[in-house]
C-alpha cells in the first residue's frame, strides 16, 4: 500500500481507506470524495486505471516511467554513443544508464534490462527455495551491479526501486516476496529529497509493524532509519533527531545483547550526527561518531562505504563549532582539527574513487570537505600573516 492519501483531498489514510473505487480500487477518505472524483473526471481514466491492474499499479508503473526518464537524462554525458552490455542494443529508444563503481564502456545499460535480470534471479530464487542468504543476495540484484558487485546510488538505484515494486506491487499484501520489494523501494529512495518520498517509508514502516515476527526488529529500525533520514532531508530535523536517537538507542542494546548488527549501528551513528551537525551541534556530534570510528573499521572493514561515511561525517564535525559557541576559539586547536579533518579527507577520497568511482555520494562528499578544510587552512594562515606581529626590543 503506497497510495496513503485520499486522491481527492490528501487527507492521510490508513491500510484499510475507508471508500475505494469498485472498479480500480482508488483509495478515498470518504464515498462523499469518491463520489466528487467519478464527477470531476475520474470516470474517463478508470478504465485506463484498471487494464493497468489496479491504483496501485497504475501509480508504480507512472512512478518507474518519471524514474526512469529522470535517470536517463542525468546519465546521458556518461553513456553517450555507448551500448547496453545485457542486450548490447544502443540508447535510441529507452536511453541508458549507468550509476555505479563501473568504468569506461563497462555497466552501461537500459533500465529495463537491469530490472528485467533482477526479476529473473529473484523469481528463480522463488522456485528452487533457497535459504535465507541467498535468497537475500538474490535480492541484492535489484540495488547491486552485477559486475562490480557495488551498490547503484543516486537517481539510477531509485529508478531500480520503482521497478521492483512495480514488478510485485500486485501480490496479496500479506506476501513475503511484496514486503520485500517495498522494503527494496524503500531503501532506493531513502536519500532522494522531497515530501512525496515521505508517505512512502511510513506505508514501508506500517506494513512491516503489521507483518513483522519476532525476529525481525532489525527491519524495523532499518524502516524507521529511512523514515528519518526523510524527514531530515525535508527540513523537520527535530522529528529526524527524536527517531534517529530512538533507533540508536535501540540498536546500540542489541548489538550489546550480541546480536549481528553492527553495519546497522555504524549507519545509525552516521545518521544521528548529520541531524546534529544540521542542528549545529557539532561537538555532540564529534563525540559520538569518534566512540565509533574504531568499532566501523575493525568490525566492517576500512574500505566498506558505511565506514567511510562515518570518518567523512567525522571530518566534517571537525570544521565547525556549535551554533551556540560563544567563547573565543583556540587557533592552535582549530588548525589541529583543520588538518586532521583534511587527512581523513584525502585518505577517504583515495579509496572512495578507488573502490567505489568518482561520482559515488561519499567521494563527492570527499571532495567537498577536503576543499572546505584546506580553505579553512587557507584563511587561517591569511589571518595570520596580516595580524600585527609584536615589537622588537631594541639592542645597543
Amino acid at each position: 500500500m503506497i497510495l496513503t492519501t485520499c486522491a481527492v483531498c490528501a487527507v492521510p489514510l490508513t491500510h484499510e481507506a475507508p471508500a475505494t473505487c469498485a472498479k480500480c480500487d482508488t483509495r478515498y477518505c470518504s464515498a462523499t470524495c469518491r463520489h466528487s472524483h467519478w464527477r470531476s473526471g475520474h470516470r474517463g481514466l478508470c478504465p485506463e486505471i484498471r487494464r493497468a491492474g489496479g491504483a496501485e499499479q497504475y501509480n508504480a508503473n507512472k512512478k518507474y516511467k518519471e524514474a526512469v526518464a529522470v535517470a536517463v537524462k542525468e546519465c546521458a554525458e556518461d553513456t553517450k554513443g555507448q551500448t547496453c552490455y545485457i542486450c548490447l542494443e544502443d540508447g535510441s529508444e529507452e536511453g541508458l544508464v549507468r550509476s555505479c563503481a563501473c568504468r569506461g564502456a563497462a555497466g552501461v545499460a537500459h533500465l529495463s534490462c537491469l530490472a528485467k535480470q533482477a526479476k529473473i534471479l529473484c523469481d528463480e530464487a522463488e522456485e528452487v527455495d533457497w535459504d535465507d542468504e541467498s535468497y537475500a543476495e538474490s535480492w541484492h540484484k535489484w540495488t547491486t551491479c552485477g559486475l562490480c558487485k557495488q551498490d547503484y546510488h543516486g537517481v539510477v538505484c531509485a529508478a531500480l526501486g520503482w521497478a521492483c515494486w512495480k514488478a510485485y506491487v500486485g501480490l496479496p499484501e500479506a506476501d513475503d516476496v511484496r514486503h520485500s520489494a517495498l522494503s527494496t523501494l524503500s531503501r532506493s529512495i531513502h536519500n532522494i529529497p522531497g515530501t512525496s518520498v515521505i508517505c512512502i517509508h511510513e506505508a514501508h514502516l506500517d506494513c512491516v509493524r503489521r507483518f513483522m515476527s519476532d525476529d525481525e526488529e532489525d527491519e524495523l529500525l532499518r524502516a524507521q532509519t529511512h523514515l528519518a533520514t526523510a524527514y531530515e532531508n525535508v527540513g523537520r530535523t527535530s522529528e529526524a533527531l527524536a527517531l534517529h536517537r530512538e533507533i540508536y538507542a535501540k540498536t546500540k542494546e542489541l548489538v550489546d545483547e550480541g546480536e549481528d548488527l553492527v553495519h546497522d549501528l555504524i549507519n545509525t551513528v552516521s545518521g544521528l550526527s548529520s541531524t546534529l551537525m544540521e542542528l549545529g551541534r557539532f561537538s555532540e556530534a564529534r563525540t559520538l561518531l569518534h566512540e565509533h570510528l574504531t568499532v566501523a573499521s575493525d568490525s566492517l572493514g576500512v574500505d566498506h562505504v558505511e565506514t567511510l561515511y562515518i570518518h567523512l561525517y567525522y571530518a566534517d564535525s571537525l570544521l565547525y563549532e556549535d551554533d551556540d559557541h560563544g567563547e573565543e576559539t583556540d587557533d592552535e586547536q582549530d588548525r589541529k582539527d583543520y588538518l586532521e579533518a583534511e587527512r581523513i579527507a584525502a585518505d577517504v577520497l583515495c579509496r572512495a574513487e578507488r573502490i567505489y568511482g568518482s561520482h559515488h555520494p561519499g567521494t563527492v562528499y570527499a571532495r567537498d570537505i577536503l576543499k572546505d578544510a584546506r580553505e579553512e587552512l587557507a584563511a587561517q594562515e591569511r589571518r595570520r600573516t596580516l595580524r600585527p606581529r609584536p615589537k622588537r626590543a631594541r639592542t645597543g
